[in-house]
């Protein structure tokens, strides 16, 4: 299972004239206003990472986990045609988030999207941060947009918890529903106790997590 201590981050700046909109056409986010945390989407709706966004004078930074980096410059530049845009990576940057603030927020991290689920399978908080519905069309907003005005309930879902044996709790976790992208993803120990953060089908029984000395601390 990972440690989220193993993460790293890389930062990615974004120049030329259209940059502002070309970003605002490819990520979750309005970003016109500064800096903001933002979600880039696959055109089918599953989130392919998170970012955070700084915007410059003249340029905007990109703040992404190092593992989806690679995946996020092809996927970015996918519809670059005709526009004055262009991408550098920088190499290593500071983390957006200290690592203890995003398991107390039960903010997802690199290898939670790995899953590529939809925004919503990572819960409201997740959407309401990084989101806009209002700002115009942006790749992937058609089935997130559905998403949202059905109230769906997504079959997939973030959990987080803290405390028992982490292989059981993984092995709970992928005991219900269809086979899918289930069980523990990462860890982080902290003052003498485990935190663990993964996926499981929305029918999971959270209060099974007792029997295991875990306690649950958030389920989208």
């Amino acid at each position: 299972m990972n440690q989220l201590e193993s993460l790293k981050w890389r930062r990615i700046r974004v120049r030329g004239s259209d940059r502002l909109s070309y970003l605002q056409g490819q990520l979750t986010q309005d970003i016109a206003e500064g800096q903001r945390r933002s979600l880039l989407l696959q055109p089918s709706g599953e989130v392919l990472s998170d970012l955070d966004i700084s915007v410059q004078d003249d340029y905007i930074d990109l703040v992404v986990p190092d593992s989806r980096a690679d995946d996020v410059l092809v996927r970015i530049k996918r519809f670059v045609l005709r526009v004055d845009v262009s991408f550098e990576v920088l190499g290593d940057a500071e983390p957006p988030l200290e690592l203890l603030s995003l398991v107390e927020q039960s903010w997802p991290s690199a290898f939670e999207w790995a899953f590529g689920l939809p925004p919503h399978s990572y819960g409201q908080q997740v959407v309401d941060e990084t989101v806009s519905f209002t700002k115009g069309c942006f790749t992937g907003q058609e089935l997130v947009g559905r998403a949202d005005a059905r109230g769906a309930t997504m079959p997939w879902r973030f959990i987080a918890g803290f405390g028992g044996d982490t292989e059981s709790i993984s092995n709970l976790l992928k005991s219900v529903g269809p086979e899918g992208p289930q069980g523990v993803s990462s860890l982080f120990s902290y003052d003498g106790t485990t935190h663990w953060r993964g996926v499981t089908h929305r029918s999971f029984d959270t209060s099974t997590l007792s029997a295991l000395g875990a306690e649950l601390t958030y389920f989208a």
